[in-house]
């Protein structure tokens, strides 16, 4: 199998974060809903981020489990890392109910520059 190249390398590094995902609802009853959950940063580069999240969320949809967990894909979600007074703001790309892994592209950062610095990247601006 071919190794994947990715543009920016990774860093593993161990943050304590809260994540929160926007749910649309599929009943028209029950509203679209925000879960928040705490998790930590498995590893991270400049555009993506990998968190595990030590108890799954509980939703009313279950998509954090192994059948739906494919529902999370292109969800909007941010992660804010309190210890480096960060947000980041992305969307999922893969979830893995089983091992307990939600990755995620970054779009969005509160702070491009303190991002920077914690990735260890030299961006050109």
């Amino acid at each position: 199998m071919d190794t994947i190249k990715r543009e920016y390398s990774r860093t593993q590094r161990k943050m304590d974060a809260v994540a929160c995902i926007h749910l649309p609802s599929e009943d028209l009853e029950i509203k679209d809903c925000q879960i928040r959950f705490l998790s930590h940063t498995k590893d991270i580069s400049w555009a993506g981020i990998c968190l595990k999240i030590p108890v799954p969320p509980k939703d009313k949809g279950h998509v954090f489990t192994p059948s739906k967990a494919h529902r999370l894909k292109d969800m909007p979600l941010s992660v804010t890392i309190h210890g480096e007074r960060l947000t980041l703001w992305g969307s999922v790309i893969r979830y893995d109910a089983r091992a307990r892994e939600l990755a995620l592209i970054i779009t969005k950062t509160s702070d491009y520059h303190r991002w920077q610095k914690i990735c260890g990247e030299n961006i050109p601006e």
